[in-house]
């Protein structure tokens, strides 16, 4: 049986790498996609240097004693050009984001709020990693600043419920990124 202090100090030893894996797989797709190339240089950015090393202590910190009836827990954090928010979700299924008061682009407004009263703009970006039964998923929300760059959006479509979809004008269904 895997307890959560297993699933802790599995995660704590490759956090890194985790995050780094789901950069690169985006940045794959991307590529087949032949499109999003400033986009693609923004996910490198993320898998390096102290944004990485934040996102990574911020997730293996709420990870410790976590409870599967717990809300979700969030750090943020400004660097230069970049801010950067962590959620770590007991659960695995985005339902639990889905059906929040205000639901997923509510949890990312509240977190990422003070990114937007900096003078300086800044990228935004949101690791979200749920954890349940030993394993985890992650995914990732990347809000370029559109007062330098033209670069795409690029948020969790399965974490959006459909009023959210509607409101963006997405399709109800989407296929997940692997």
């Amino acid at each position: 049986m895997i307890t959560m202090e297993d699933v802790e100090q599995r995660l704590a030893l490759d956090v890194g790498g985790v995050l780094r894996r789901r950069g690169h797989r985006l940045k794959a797709l991307l590529d087949r996609r032949r499109r999003g190339t400033e986009l693609a240089g923004y996910l490198d950015h993320l898998v390096t240097g102290d944004r990485l090393t934040f996102a990574v202590d911020a997730i293996t910190a709420n990870l410790h004693g976590i409870d599967p009836a717990d809300e979700p827990r969030s750090e943020a954090r400004a660097f230069p050009g970049w801010f950067i928010a962590v959620t770590v979700v007991p659960g695995r299924e985005p339902a639990e984001l889905r059906h929040r008061p205000g639901g997923y682009l509510g949890l990312l407004a509240d977190l990422t709020a003070p990114a937007y009263q900096l003078r300086e703009g800044r990228h935004v970006a949101h690791w979200i990693v749920g954890i349940e039964g030993g394993s985890a998923t992650v995914r990732l929300a990347v809000i370029p600043n559109h007062r330098i760059s033209d670069a795409p959006l690029l948020l969790p479509l399965d974490l959006l419920a459909p009023g959210e979809r509607d409101l963006l004008r997405l399709p109800r269904e989407t296929a997940a990124v692997r």
